[in-house]
């Protein structure tokens, strides 16, 4: 299954502020240590087909995040959880070294990092792999004419939804009611998916304590409602 030419690209910021020295030589030195795809003399990354349980020494419970920022959820989530291979991908290179640091700092070992578009990951693991996979406040394009450029179209939810395992569940959050319908509307067509759980359309937001992520941080500090989208997979 190939995802069409029109959805191929990503867009987003891929740099911030100016790196340390320290970050850079970090990249420099181990980003190929945690890369899912090894590179090419020009650059590129060597795609291929690949099993995600083959980077973790056959480890069952593997998981994805899809644009991990920062990356605070994915090291939360793997220094809790050691037994569990945490995939994350990301194009921002400010985020990228962030969580490289903390690997490294914390030793942790079940992080892989692929430091380039997201379509070249998802359309080179192998179908019914991962038990989970997150998106978690991805860029909501809200202009109208920008809105083709959202990550969660049908043609890339197919495809994601082709990766999951029986039981397996796609959780998105994002602050923007008009995505979370989106979402909502794309997945009621999956006809072998549930929906496990969902605050969307609930007007009174919880009272949140521990954050996720900065940007649910920054939501709930504006006043803006989390749409927590949750779907299990109840057959391949």
């Amino acid at each position: 299954m190939k995802i069409q030419n029109d959805t191929y690209k990503t867009f987003g910021r891929r740099k911030g502020k100016k790196l340390s020295n320290l970050q850079i030589e970090n990249l420099r030195k181990y980003i190929d240590n945690f890369s899912i795809f090894k590179k090419k003399i020009d650059g590129t990354f060597k795609l291929q087909k690949i099993n995600p349980r083959e980077l973790f020494d056959n480890l069952d419970d593997i998981r994805l995040e899809i644009g991990f920022g920062m990356g605070d959820f994915l090291f939360e989530k793997a220094s809790l959880y050691p037994k569990v291979g945490f995939v994350g991908c990301e194009i921002f290179e400010n985020g990228v070294s962030s969580l490289l640091s903390k690997i490294l700092k914390y030793k942790i070992k079940n992080i892989r990092i692929h430091f380039g578009n997201c379509i070249d990951l998802v359309q080179n693991l192998e179908f019914e792999t991962l038990n989970n996979i997150y998106l978690l406040y991805p860029d909501p394009w809200p202009k109208t004419k920008h809105k083709k450029r959202r990550l969660f179209n049908h043609t890339n939810a197919t495809h994601l939804c082709s990766l999951l395992k029986k039981k397996g569940t796609l959780i998105l959050a994002t602050d923007v009611e008009d995505y979370a319908e989106q979402v909502s509307k794309i997945m009621k067509k999956m006809k072998n998916f549930n929906k496990l759980n969902s605050n969307f359309l609930i007007s009174k937001s919880k009272n949140i304590i521990e954050f996720n992520t900065k940007y649910e941080q920054k939501a709930y500090n504006c006043g803006r409602k989390t749409n927590y989208l949750i779907f299990e997979k109840n057959y391949v």
